[in-house]
């Protein structure tokens, strides 16, 4: 323990006068004698002065201390309570069945918290690499930077394993009994200051490939640019946050409207101090293919207004409205989609030969050799509040030219959903229009406690059913499905869903093994983790 200077040296000056006062400087009868008039310059009294201004230094080291402490404290707090700040959208684009994440510009967000991981130095000399675990707005990721800040790399993992039950007896789907539904890791990171990238890999039921792989640069936050295969911005619902962060378990049957993962060019930002937030681009047009598969190109933006972002009036400030689209020109034949995939496959229907429920049994299947032959325009409103209380809204009006080599038909697709989520124990989510559901840290030591709803409808017009299109046996044109359940957050890493789904058709149809109905049930539960 190291000593205060200043009090070292009074206490030798005190040593010093108690020993002079404790000698005898007369003869010992001298002690009968009256003391002197002017005691104050006697040792005793001076050492007396020495010892009071000695207790007062105590005192206020004493004060100081607390002080210091108090201070310390302060700091710890503020440091766990400051909000994790979003870098852009998602470890952000994950969905499924189409499962996508919307990946941020650096990690997910800024980080709140960072230790050295257990076995890992904080930091490496010899490379000049500083070492840390943290966590953002995705969960925990494990971080290398340099010291000049010049780069950064981050390790980002998220899995999910399921349990899907059905009234039926054998559903006609991957999806079903106990599976892993999905695993993602994710590389990321900036050099060079404004330069961002990312690479991730997916392992979705069975199926194995590269997820994204891209690059971008940051001007400012009202202008940046990205390169590469990534989520366009067609549909908040997939593009905006991962399925594992959906109040319900997983996406509306809505997410094979979006446009998911293409290869392209993208400029994306926040504008009048992230009051509205854009991302536009052009992209190779077919929706989750790895490679382009015709001579056309699509448009694709969206648009949101958030009017309320800068107040800082917390009921409101996660309300936005606004709307995506999409535009382009397709020439291929539906059923040779999985031809344009890695030869593992991405694990998620492409060229929409086919419509599914959330789950992937397939309602509506078109004829082998239904072709798409012209334009194909999306369009799609949304409306959201996040906090304690959260709805998400999203309606879709789909239309695109289609052949079967003798007839010629305009598809036209109308679809929405709504989301609704309460935490009973006080949590609340915060969004724009480039991120919306994120993980959640508990308040209380029990953790979160969510309750959570979806409605969805998925109907396509009468003209899919002209003669020679549709498949026999699947051939309804209207899903509805509702989804309810609960979500337990015990930290947040970790995230355990229950919900139970119901789905209706208008018609009965082959839902697996021969059997044919037009309402079924599912229980299903998911344990997801983020770190």
């Amino acid at each position: 323990m190291s000593v205060h200077p200043g009090i070292a040296s009074r206490f030798l000056t005190l040593a010093w006068w108690l020993s002079a006062a404790a000698l005898p400087t007369q003869p010992l009868l001298a002690a009968a004698e009256p003391p002197a008039e002017d005691s104050t310059t006697t040792p005793i009294s001076m050492a007396a002065g020495e010892l009071e201004a000695l207790r007062q230094e105590v005192a206020a080291t004493a004060l100081l201390k607390d002080e210091v402490e108090s201070l310390r404290t302060q700091l710890q707090r503020l440091e766990e309570r400051l909000p994790a700040h979003d870098a852009e959208p998602r470890l952000a684009q994950v969905p499924m069945p189409s499962e996508d994440v919307y990946v941020p510009s650096v990690p997910f967000a800024a980080p709140q918290a960072s230790v050295p991981p257990a076995g890992l130095p904080s930091a490496t000399h010899g490379s000049g690499l500083i070492g840390s675990y943290a966590y953002n707005l995705g969960g925990g990721y494990l971080q290398l930077q340099k010291r000049d800040k010049e780069f950064t790399f981050q390790i980002q993992n998220q899995m999910t394993f399921d349990g899907t039950f059905y009234s039926l007896e054998d559903a006609n789907t991957f999806e079903k009994g106990f599976n892993i539904p999905f695993y993602r890791l994710y590389f990321m990171g900036n050099f060079l200051e404004n330069w961002e990238y990312l690479a991730s890999v997916q392992a979705l039921l069975g199926s194995f490939n590269i997820l994204d792989m891209y690059f971008g640069y940051k001007f400012s936050d009202e202008l940046n640019v990205r390169v590469g295969h990534f989520l366009s911005p067609f549909l908040y619902e997939y593009w905006a946050f991962s399925p594992a962060w959906e109040p319900v378990i997983t996406n509306s049957p809505l997410f094979q409207l979006a446009g998911k993962r293409q290869t392209g060019g993208m400029l994306w930002g926040r504008l009048f101090d992230n009051v509205v937030q854009y991302q536009v681009g052009v992209f190779d047009g077919a929706d989750g293919a790895y490679f382009d598969v015709d001579s056309h190109v699509d448009t694709i933006a969206e648009v949101t207004w958030t009017p309320f972002k800068p107040n800082g009036v917390e009921s409101w400030d996660s309300f936005g409205i606004g709307f995506s689209i999409q535009n382009g020109t397709q020439d291929y034949l539906l059923s040779d989609g999985s031809n344009f995939n890695f030869p593992f496959g991405n694990g998620e229907p492409t060229f929409n030969q086919n419509f599914v429920n959330s789950s992937g049994v397939p309602f509506f299947t078109y004829a082998d050799d239904v072709a798409a032959n012209g334009n194909r325009f999306k369009i799609a409103p949304q409306i959201f509040r996040f906090g304690q209380f959260s709805f998400l809204a999203e309606y879709v009006r789909w239309t695109r030219a289609l052949t079967n080599g003798s007839t010629e038909i305009e598809e036209q697709i109308d679809a929405y959903y709504v989301n609704t989520s309460y935490f009973l124990t006080g949590e609340r989510y915060t969004g724009d229009g480039l991120l919306g559901y994120t993980t959640i840290e508990p308040l209380h030591d029990y953790g979160a406690i969510e309750l959570v709803s979806q409605f969805s409808q998925l109907e396509l017009g009468n003209q899919s059913l002209t003669p020679g299109f549709a498949q026999p046996g699947q051939d309804a044109t209207r899903l509805q499905q509702l989804m309810a359940g609960v979500n337990w957050w015990p930290n947040r890493y970790v995230r355990l869903s229950f919900d139970y789904v119901n789905v209706w058709t208008n018609r009965s149809v082959d839902v697996g093994s021969g059997q044919f109905a037009d309402t079924y049930g599912i229980w299903w539960g998911r344990a997801a983790a983020f770190f």
